[in-house]
């Protein structure tokens, strides 16, 4: 095994060809601003590019391919403006959104530059490799419509819709939304198109885009009108959509109307049950996480947490009982680890018991691999996060190091198995959160050693949450890549 620098910390980079020509007769501050705009922007394009070949494992030569250039240095003029036809193919190839693009190239506070090796690669550089990428290249085009058709083998929208939910069933979360996509065009109602985008929504969840979900779930509300179970469904699946994403705000006020809406009239049958469980669930989670967003309101939504979640918990181990199975087991686990993060915040137990409990809970998890892919195999590893956040908040630096370190190397493990890209967001975010603080208490700066699949795993992270892509940069700037020789 040999360390490979990804990026070399302070090191300026020259864009080949740039000139200076564009900038005479201007005055020297007028000068200087423009040229290090220029600079700047390139430097960004140049970073993107980067990005690309990590993020799908090619060399340069296959990212100009892709990108439909014979030469990268030849992407953007002196000026350093990037096309809106390259910005399209980069967002495609990085499974960002081209606003997330532009706003990179031209408005957000950029990395310190990289060198220049190129990663080795060992597939030719189709349009687009990954599952959730080739879904955007062409989502509305005739190709991709024509697939969908395919796939369905019928242009009835019941046979489509049919043929979707066969593809939730097994997993393959490009061919809903694909599925999903040409059922909303085939719908006759809104009914129909408000299912579908429902459908789609699951999709993109399943892929880990997580942007893509909230879109398809707000079209679906904007169609009327449409039965009040279908529209309660999309807003408990919106407010879910924002949790995940970290629209906190938005979670807990559409989780509310919902939950609001069935203590007025009730729930009249097994999907109005579920929809209520969920959506006490969904704003019990977002009680718990906004402790850690405004810890001078800790006992108020630790409190509101645990109110929230202890019914959820009630509403599903009620519903388990009565179809006499285990199918919530995994959202009953996730209601208790939630609860015990928040009776922490409250006093109610010790941040070293609650982390005996976790920890002593994960002898059953030893290998991930052996599980089963789903829920409850999920709620080990949410039970790590939750567990990282008792460390940081109530443990003093000199203790924190070993619980967390076992908790962050358990959530890679199930999120690595599960593929959850919402599970990995927080496993990174509390590693990255372990390593600093074992810097403020030592002075030692730990090293990110990683793998080309683990470089992957950082942009791809980037690219589904926004949030996290001031935090991806800073891992990527401090790693090396190991490589096997």
């Amino acid at each position: 095994m040999t360390g490979l620098p990804l990026v070399r910390s302070g090191c300026t980079q020259c864009w080949p060809g740039s000139s200076l020509r564009e900038f005479q007769g201007l005055p020297h501050s007028q000068k200087t601003q423009a040229m290090t705009a220029s600079g700047n922007r390139r430097r960004r394009l140049e970073w993107l590019i980067r990005l690309v070949q990590y993020y799908r494992n090619w060399t340069r030569p296959q990212v100009a391919h892709a990108l439909g250039v014979s030469d990268l240095r030849r992407l953007a003029p002196s000026s350093g403006d990037v096309r809106i036809s390259i910005a399209v193919r980069l967002a495609r190839l990085l499974d960002w959104r081209v606003d997330e693009v532009a706003r990179y190239l031209w408005t957000e506070p950029i990395a310190n530059a990289s060198d220049q090796r190129d990663t080795p690669a060992s597939n030719p550089p189709p349009d687009c490799d990954s599952e959730a990428g080739e879904v955007c290249w062409d989502l509305d085009g005739e190709a991709s419509q024509a697939r969908a058709q395919a796939e369905a083998a019928s242009d009835s929208y019941a046979d489509i819709d049919r043929a979707a939910w066969e593809a939730y069933q097994a997993g393959d979360f490009g061919r809903v939304v694909r599925l999903a996509r040409y059922a909303y065009a085939k719908a006759e109602s809104p009914e129909q198109r408000a299912a579908a985008c429902n459908r789609e929504l699951g999709g993109w969840d399943g892929l880990g885009r997580y942007a893509e979900a909230l879109e398809a779930v707000r079209r679906g509300l904007t169609e009327t009108p449409i039965q009040e179970a279908r529209r309660l469904r999309l807003q408990s699946n919106l407010a879910n959509a924002h949790y995940t994403l970290w629209n906190l705000t938005e979670a807990r006020s559409v989780a509310t109307e919902v939950v609001e809406h069935y203590l007025a009239h009730g729930t009249d049958d097994r999907a109005s049950d579920k929809n209520l469980a969920f959506s006490y669930y969904v704003r019990g989670q977002t009680a718990r996480r906004l402790i850690g967003i405004e810890p001078e309101n800790t006992i108020q939504y630790a409190q509101r947490s645990c109110t929230d979640l202890q019914q959820a918990h009630q509403h599903y181990s009620q519903m388990g009982d009565e179809v006499g199975d285990d199918r919530f087991a995994g959202l009953i686990r996730l209601c208790e680890s939630g609860l015990l993060e928040s009776r922490t915040a409250l006093s109610e137990v010790s941040a070293d018991d609650a982390l005996h409990m976790i920890i002593e809970q994960l002898e059953a998890v030893t290998d991930p691999e052996d599980w089963p892919a789903g829920e409850v195999l999920e709620s080990y590893g949410w039970s790590c996060v939750f567990g990282c956040n008792i460390a940081l908040r109530h443990l003093p630096e000199e203790s924190q190091q070993r619980p967390m370190a076992i908790l962050t190397n358990k959530a890679y493990e199930i999120s690595d198995r599960l593929e959850n890209w919402s599970l990995r967001e927080r496993a990174l975010v509390m590693e990255s959160f372990r390593r600093q603080r074992l810097a403020d208490w030592t002075g030692v700066n730990e090293e990110w050693m990683l793998d080309e699949q683990e470089v992957r795993i950082v942009t791809g992270t980037m690219a589904r949450f926004p949030s996290f892509r001031r935090t991806g940069w800073r891992i990527l700037n401090s790693a090396r890549l190991v490589t096997e020789m």
